[in-house]
């Protein structure tokens, strides 16, 4: 994937430039995806000691096998404003997760960075696998399918079977 100047809307352009994710990123990456995805629903309850160790092994076995974009300022390519985690599966896109930092939030980073990824891919279903408030607040169309069972998965398909095996008499 080529990288892309985008610039997001009001109140201020911010000139980002998306590029691969490079080793000196992972780092962030991880950190920054433990601390967000600690207040989700998903995981509320889940005490400190068990989600965090947990939920770094799942990261562990996505991010190498995953294609992870990074957001950076034009002005400082050093600054990460935001990072998207994705991977393709059997003619879906599997959208992992999708982070912006807090001072540039609601200026559509996230939405453009699903939109290049979606583009780039060109296919009509997207799974997602961690579901945030964030998530929540986009406008999703039936192509959109919460499966967070891909994220504990090692790469097998993401389509489901045709149809579900009867339930036992």
């Amino acid at each position: 994937m080529n990288a892309t100047t985008y610039h997001a809307g009001p109140p201020e352009p911010l000139a980002i430039h998306v590029r691969l994710a490079g080793q000196d990123d992972i780092a962030f990456v991880s950190n920054s995806w433990l601390k967000s995805y600690r207040d989700a629903d998903a995981v509320a309850g889940c005490p400190n000691r068990v989600y965090f160790p947990w939920q770094h092994r799942v990261l562990e076995r996505l991010i190498p096998r995953a294609a992870l974009l990074v957001a950076c300022l034009d002005s400082d390519p050093s600054k990460i404003a935001g990072w998207c985690c994705y991977e393709r599966q059997s003619g879906a896109i599997v959208l992992h997760y999708v982070y912006v930092k807090g001072k540039h939030r609601r200026l559509g980073l996230a939405r453009q960075m699903i939109e290049m990824v979606r583009d780039a891919e060109a296919v009509p279903t997207v799974f997602f696998t961690h579901r945030t408030p964030v998530v929540d607040r986009l406008p999703l169309g039936p192509e959109w399918i919460y499966h967070p069972f891909l994220a504990h998965d090692e790469g097998a398909a993401a389509a489901p079977p045709a149809a579900p095996a009867p339930p036992p008499l």
